[in-house]
C-alpha cells in the first residue's frame, strides 16, 4: 500500500494532498515523496490524532521536516486515506486503506507486492463524488478543531 501512496504523491498530485493517519508508522517511507511534492509547490497536510507516545511524535517530526503541515486532532478519525486535489472536483481522488482485522482484511483492491495485511482502493470524482465530498468535509471539520 505504501508503494501506491508514494506513486500518488510523486505522479498524481496536482495541487494538494491530505493524509488521514494514525500513528504515522509510514513516515520514513513517505518522507522523500512528501518533500518532493512540497518542493514542486504542492501542499501536503497530515491529519492525525494527538499522540503522547514517542514513536508517533518522532513520526510527526519526520513528516514536518519533509514539509508537511501537521493537523493534530482531539480524536482519531479512524480514516486511513489520502485525499488528493480536493479543491478541484474534476481532479479529486481518494485512496482509502483498510488494515486487516481479526484475520480478515477488507479487500477493497490490491496489487501484487502489496502488504497482505492491508487493502486499498482509489476512488475518482467521476464515479465516487459523494465519498470524496464526505472525506473533504471531514478534513474541513477536523482542520477547524485543531489541538493547540
Amino acid at each position: 500500500m505504501v508503494a501506491t501512496g508514494r506513486r500518488l504523491l510523486e505522479h498524481e498530485i496536482c495541487h494538494s494532498a491530505v493524509l488521514f493517519a494514525g500513528d504515522m508508522s509510514w513516515a520514513q517511507d513517505y518522507h522523500v515523496p512528501i518533500m518532493s511534492a512540497v518542493q514542486r509547490g504542492k501542499a501536503v497536510t497530515v491529519v492525525y490524532p494527538e499522540e503522547k507516545h514517542s514513536a508517533a511524535k518522532e513520526n510527526a517530526r519526520v513528516l514536518e521536516a519533509a514539509g508537511a503541515t501537521l493537523v493534530p486532532t482531539r480524536q482519531d478519525t479512524r480514516l486511513r486515506a489520502m485525499l488528493l486535489d480536493h479543491e478541484r472536483a474534476d481532479e479529486a481522488m481518494l485512496y482509502v486503506v483498510n488494515k486487516e482485522r481479526d484475520g480478515q482484511a477488507v479487500r477493497l483492491g490490491s496489487r501484487p507486492g502489496d502488504d497482505p495485511a492491508y487493502a486499498g482502493k482509489i476512488y475518482r470524482w467521476k464515479e465516487d463524488a459523494l465519498l470524496i465530498s464526505t472525506a473533504t468535509k471531514l478534513y474541513e471539520f477536523v482542520a477547524a478543531d485543531v489541538v493547540t
